[in-house]
């Protein structure tokens, strides 16, 4: 069961770093090069990964094709809830996880954890390709219909 509990662990973690990746460029896409820099030099890493202040540095933005105003900082502000809640939904996993290989809580308990955090990293891919595609939806629409 050993060898059980460290590949679930591995996999959770995996699921969270890819989820954090998706999110980590889309958070750069929102930035020019030079606000980049500056967010970078002036914000500590801690923040960075848990993009606190990420929502009052990112701006938004007109866009001429959409033809509208993109609200890259709302976009920014789910980023944050969503990467807090994995954040918090793993810590807990692990514990359990813990907690079962030192005897203390059933298998069937550990079951409805792992699960429940997979749905809720499945829903979180959910949210964020709706947001994607709600921030840029006249490119997916020209995309998808072939017109431009």
């Amino acid at each position: 069961m050993g060898n059980n509990l460290i590949i679930l662990t591995v996999f959770s973690i995996i699921t969270l770093l890819i989820l954090r990746g998706y999110m980590s460029v889309g958070i750069r896409l929102f930035q020019t090069k030079n606000e980049r820099k500056r967010y970078v030099s002036n914000v500590s890493k801690m923040d960075r990964w848990f993009f606190l202040t990420a929502p009052k540095v990112i701006s938004d933005k007109y866009s001429r094709y959409e033809k509208r105003t993109i609200h890259y900082s709302s976009m920014a502000k789910t980023y944050r809830i969503v990467n807090c809640v994995n954040h918090a939904t793993l810590v807990v996993e692990l514990i359990f996880i813990l907690s079962f290989s030192l005897g203390f809580v059933e298998e069937s308990l550990l079951n409805i954890v792992c699960v429940t955090y997979f749905v809720t990293a499945y829903f979180s891919f959910g949210v964020l390709a709706v947001v994607e595609f709600k921030a840029n939806k006249r490119f997916h629409r020209s995309r998808y219909s072939g017109k431009s």
